[in-house]
């Protein structure tokens, strides 16, 4: 009795897996029929404006892309710049206790 249970149970799981299949087949040429009806109704102006955003987000995009770069770069410079500060007050501070050194040692002389 078991087996039979599960044969009529899998072949009533398959009935409803085949008509789900033919409903999801259907919404989806619904949709796309209602998509291709709302790109017919549009008019000359809302296609128009559609494709200036269109470019205009690209031209965006571009830009952004040139921007990055170019922040990699000031970012870059900024660093070496920082780096060679750095390096700088260093040498500073050294020529600064060897210049009093000196000041020290003409003293102990006079």
């Amino acid at each position: 009795i078991s087996q039979e249970y599960e044969a009529l149970l899998q072949s009533a799981l398959e009935d409803q897996a085949q008509h789900y299949e033919g409903e999801i087949t259907r919404l989806r040429a619904d949709l796309a029929s209602s998509r291709m009806q709302n790109i017919q109704h549009m008019s000359d102006r809302e296609t128009r404006e559609i494709q200036a955003l269109r470019k205009d987000s690209e031209r965006l995009r571009n830009d952004l892309d040139h921007l990055t770069s170019a922040l990699v770069g000031v970012q870059t410079e900024e660093a070496k710049q920082r780096s060679l500060s750095q390096r700088m007050l260093r040498e500073q501070s050294i020529a600064k206790e060897l210049l009093e050194k000196l000041r020290s040692e003409t003293r102990i002389e006079k």
